[in-house]
């Protein structure tokens, strides 16, 4: 599916008046977790997305095995996703051993198997109208860097802040009022 493509379907899916907005809204968020995986050869459950309430608190909308647990945590404890929201610009790290650990991100995934470290991420704001509503994690995991795959770059930064500007409009349209 090219970018074209995308903005297509998010559109048909963001306007389907037969289906309620909240499960448009989660159906929205699978998409772009889904096609994010897919650009950039990961597993879905290593792209996390966030949205912020009015009390700064942050929820974990992905990975779906968040939303079962206890998935809400204020903001100031997490100085990079902090950065993100507050700042509205990416962070981009390939050594994420050396940034302060990430323990209430790398303890949930949507998978059976032991959870593996994030090895290498890219934290992305999620715009609209110059305001950061959202943020959204891709991670590499893995038990050592070298396992982790290829480096992020700033052209992966690009092109995930591209594809996050055709999501944003309709993920911002549907999100639940809770969120800021």
């Amino acid at each position: 599916m090219n970018s074209d493509e995308f903005k297509n379907v998010l559109s048909h899916l963001a306007h389907d008046s037969n289906v309620e907005k909240a499960e448009r809204f989660n159906r929205l968020i699978i998409l772009l977790r889904n096609y994010l995986a897919k650009v950039f050869t990961l597993e879905t459950y290593e792209v996390s997305l966030f949205m912020k309430d009015e009390r700064d608190f942050v929820e974990f909308l992905l990975p779906e095995k968040m939303r079962r647990v206890s998935n809400i945590f204020p903001l100031r404890k997490s100085k990079v996703t902090r950065r993100v929201f507050t700042r509205g610009i990416p962070v981009l790290s390939n050594a994420a051993a050396e940034v302060d650990r990430f323990d209430t991100y790398e303890r949930y995934r949507d998978t059976p198997k032991a959870s593996l470290p994030i090895q290498k991420f890219m934290a992305l704001p999620i715009i609209h109208e110059d305001s950061t509503f959202g943020a959204l994690w891709i991670n590499r995991r893995a038990k050592t860097m070298d396992q982790a795959g290829a480096d992020f770059n700033e052209q992966d930064q690009q092109t995930a802040m591209e594809i996050l500007s055709i999501a944003a409009p309709f993920l911002y349209a549907l999100k639940p009022d809770k969120y800021c």
